[in-house]
């Protein structure tokens, strides 16, 4: 575990059990909150924070080998990572005020990589795959520019794989996939857009 802290008022704590696990936390600021647990074997988590007011709690709990990263530049963001099973990752990266990314995965091998770069963004994600013969892999890739954006996503199910791209201020968008090898991408470039998807194959 290692911890590097330079500001004020900072908090970090890492709660590990098993082995072969790694956590590293940074803090460059003032008033920032880390929480970091990881309860299985061969897993990695990493926090870093650059500004003021921000939280980021990380858990990784399941089989093992899972990977959370959060990097957050700027003041009072939220990023919560929580994940459940095997052989899963989570990438994310803030960069602005006020936004919030919150990432829940339950399964094998499922994977998120989630951007914010602006302000008062909010991405939230779930994915529930099962380690079936498929291979219970879901993917998705979540990229917020400008202000005032939402995307939510949930995907249940398997091989599922979804991209939600926002560029402009004030966007809303929605997929929700359960099943099988579902597909989907929205769009969004401009101001005050509205997008919702719901996608069932099985």
């Amino acid at each position: 575990v290692d911890v590097a802290q330079d500001g004020d008022l900072n908090s970090s704590v890492s709660l590990i059990s098993e082995a072969n696990n790694t956590a590293s936390s940074t803090q460059a600021g003032n008033s920032n909150v880390t929480r970091q647990e990881i309860d299985n074997a061969g897993s990695t988590i990493t926090s870093f924070q650059e500004g003021d007011g921000n939280k980021t709690i990380q858990t990784l709990t399941g089989v093992g080998g899972n990977r959370a990263f959060s990097q957050t530049v700027g003041d009072n963001n939220i990023s919560t990572t929580s994940i459940d099973g095997e052989n899963s990752n989570v990438f994310i990266d803030q960069n602005g005020n006020n936004s919030a990314a919150t990432i829940e995965q339950v399964g094998v091998s499922n994977n998120v990589s989630a951007a914010q770069i602006g302000n008062n963004n909010t991405i939230a994600v779930r994915q529930n795959g099962n380690n079936n013969f498929a291979g219970g892999e879901n993917d998705v890739l979540l990229s917020q520019l400008g202000d005032g954006n939402n995307s939510v996503l949930v995907q249940e199910g398997s091989e599922n794989a979804a991209a939600i791209m926002q560029d402009g201020n004030v966007n809303e968008a929605s997929n929700t996939q359960s099943g099988q090898a579902n597909n989907s991408i929205i769009d969004q470039m401009g101001s005050r857009n509205a997008a919702t998807v719901s996608h069932a194959y099985y």
